[in-house]
């Protein structure tokens, strides 16, 4: 289910809900910014909906981009 950037997952035997940190309004992106990966971020990730956009940027990318 997705709701207003509300993604309900199944992890660890659980149903979870999870929200990216950031939305483009103009664009319809969905941003998450991490320092590092974890199984259950990858259990986020692969149920977020198919029909939305999510990116996500590593802490280090960030710092890429920021100094451009």
């Amino acid at each position: 289910s997705f709701v207003t950037g509300i993604v309900d997952y199944f992890y660890d035997g659980k149903n979870r809900k999870y929200t990216p940190d950031f939305y483009l309004t103009e664009s319809d992106e969905y941003i998450e910014i991490k320092g590092y990966k974890t199984e259950k971020d990858k259990a986020k990730w692969s149920q977020f909906p198919k029909n939305k956009k999510l990116i996500v940027l590593t802490a280090s990318e960030l710092k890429d981009i920021i100094n451009l």
